[in-house]
C-alpha cells in the first residue's frame, strides 16, 4: 500500500453514481409518463416525486458528507455545485410530471 500525506475521501464518487442513477430512473418514468394514456399519468407522476425525494435525501447526505471531510477528491465548490446541479435536473423532472398531471393535458405533442 503506497503512503500519501493527504489522504483522500473517495466515498463522494458512489454517491454521485446513485444520484446520476436516480436522473436516469426519474428520466425513464418522466418518458413513460408523456407516452401513457391520462389515467395512468398520476402513477407515474408519483414515482417521478418518490425519484424526486430520493434525490433531496442523496443530495443531504453529500452535503453531510462534504461538511464532515477535510480533504476532498476535488475541489468543494465544484462538489457542491455538482451536487445542486444532479439536484435542479430531478426538481425539473419532477415539476415537469407534476404540471402535467395537474393541467389534465389530453394527448402530448410527440416533439
Amino acid at each position: 500500500m503506497a503512503f500519501r500525506l493527504t489522504p483522500h475521501e473517495r466515498g463522494f464518487y458512489p454517491l454521485f453514481t446513485r444520484a446520476a442513477e436516480n436522473i436516469a430512473r426519474a428520466a425513464d418514468d418522466l418518458a413513460a409518463l408523456v407516452a401513457a394514456p391520462p389515467e395512468e399519468r398520476p402513477e407515474l407522476a408519483r414515482r417521478v416525486k418518490d425519484a424526486e425525494h430520493a434525490g433531496d435525501e442523496l443530495t443531504h447526505e453529500i452535503m453531510v458528507k462534504l461538511n464532515k471531510t477535510f480533504v476532498t477528491p476535488f475541489d468543494r465548490e465544484d462538489i457542491y455545485r455538482l451536487t445542486s446541479s444532479l439536484d435542479d435536473v430531478v426538481d425539473a423532472m419532477e415539476e415537469a410530471a407534476d404540471r402535467i398531471v395537474l393541467y389534465r393535458l389530453g394527448e402530448l405533442p410527440p416533439d
